[in-house]
């Protein structure tokens, strides 16, 4: 015996028959969410008011952490508690573990009065003395992964504690972004003497570990560390130990960018020491030619920029930055020229050392020993055609009543195979 079923029952087994219940588009199915493991956002109000505006996330399978801010806020000497938020400001925190959520609300009104209230749940509960207790043990939390209150309590520790107080302080920091704001605060502070600045080049270098934050600070305060010749080497070797190719590069090329900068040879060694040390081929040519376009190359340090140079895999950046150095001319040309092309005959490409070449013979006004070396050259370069070019375009210009210059040109014309390319060569000496 069979009970009728009702209307929209059998409506839902004929559209489950059909398969319609299992379009996607209809059920709109989610995957299952991922979990957000740290997210930060930090807003700086550049109107009349002059307000930081700040929000923190952060959450795991197991707890999350809200906190936002608006104003300037001071913690207590202790930190164990807020002591003034702007008027008109406020801080919000929160924090659920394992769904037990707890909080605190702080605003401040017209006249800068503080109004505090503390939530467990949903529920307010008497912020005395529970609420107080949980905040003070909550507060080095927020400070280690906020910059909340940062310019007032560096501001506090730089006068009890010196800088010293402050490196002790960034070390109780777990975010880079953080450590960031109280070294930039700290540069800002009155009285910094040479051993001080010293010393922060040498913990910011060790304690921040992203490479972007590390790349904006060194920038950000160059003209500080850099007007002072004994911190040279220190700022290098801080940019040295960064790992991006792509930041440390960033730094560098700001650092010889900076108008009026003349290197002394000792920075020129250094700066050329960091460039090494960029794997990419692309970041290192463009930083070092823009080195050698900015600054004079010095004589003593010309086999060193050939080092860093045959150390390019890129024959194109090789080539790019080879011939940047011979446009530019400059005077140690003359005293390293056999330098300069064993550093173009490593260049394996027959096009870009024969371009290269080509730009050495019409940029110069070679004399007759260079012009014997240049030719000495040519058999390096593999192709027929490449070599043709080159010699024709010596033939052009080269002193044919010096015989050794043409028993070098006739040397190098010999080792051209096609009979085509050899006879037009030969029949530029007429």
């Amino acid at each position: 015996m069979f009970t009728a079923l009702p209307f929209h029952m059998i409506a839902y087994i004929a559209a489950a028959h059909l398969g319609l219940l299992f379009d996607t588009h209809l059920l709109q199915i989610s995957p299952p969410a991922t979990p957000v493991h740290t997210s930060t956002e930090v807003v700086q109000d550049t109107s009349v008011r002059k307000r930081h505006t700040y929000q923190y996330t952060h959450s795991d399978n197991n707890q999350s952490t809200e906190i936002n801010y608006d104003g300037d806020i001071a913690f207590t000497d202790d930190e164990k508690d807020i002591k003034s938020i702007s008027p008109g400001g406020f801080f919000k925190f929160s924090k659920t573990t394992f769904g037990n959520r707890r909080a605190v609300h702080i605003e401040s009104n017209s006249k800068g009065e503080l109004k505090r209230t503390y939530y467990v749940g949903k529920t307010q509960e008497p912020y005395e003395p529970d609420g107080r207790k949980w905040l003070a043990d909550m507060l080095p939390e927020v400070i280690a992964n906020t910059g909340i209150g940062a310019q007032e309590r560096v501001r506090r520790i730089y006068g009890q504690k010196g800088v010293d107080g402050i490196m002790e302080a960034i070390e109780e920091i777990s975010s880079d972004y953080t450590k960031s704001i109280y070294f930039n605060y700290l540069i800002q502070q009155n009285g910094l003497k040479e051993k001080d600045l010293t010393r922060i080049l040498e913990v910011l270098s060790d304690q921040v570990h992203s490479d972007h934050e590390k790349s904006k600070l060194l920038q950000n305060w160059s003209s500080i560390f850099l007007q002072n010749t004994s911190l040279v080497s220190t700022y290098l070797d801080a940019v040295k130990d960064i790992s991006s190719d792509y930041e440390k590069a960033r730094v560098l090329r700001h650092v010889i960018l900076v108008p009026s900068s003349k290197f002394s040879e000792a920075t020129f060694t250094k700066t050329l020491d960091a460039i090494s040390g960029i794997s990419s081929d692309y970041e290192k040519a463009k930083v070092l030619s823009e080195l050698l376009n900015k600054q004079e190359l010095p004589e003593k340090h010309f086999k060193q920029t050939m080092i860093v140079v045959s150390g390019i895999s890129s024959d194109y950046e090789k080539a790019r930055v080879l011939d940047k150095l011979i446009s530019a001319k400059p005077k140690v040309l003359n005293e390293h020229f056999l330098l300069l092309l064993e550093t173009i005959a490593k260049t394996n490409s027959d096009y870009e050392k024969s371009k290269t070449l080509a730009t050495l013979l019409k940029t110069s006004q070679l004399s007759e020993s260079q012009y014997i070396q240049w030719l000495g050259t040519i058999p390096q370069v593999h192709s027929d055609y490449e070599k043709g070019k080159l010699l024709q375009q010596a033939s052009r210009t080269m002193p044919k009543d010096k015989p050794a210059v043409v028993e070098a040109y006739k040397k190098a014309a010999k080792t051209i195979s096609s009979d085509f390319e050899y006879r037009k060569v030969m029949d530029n000496l007429d």
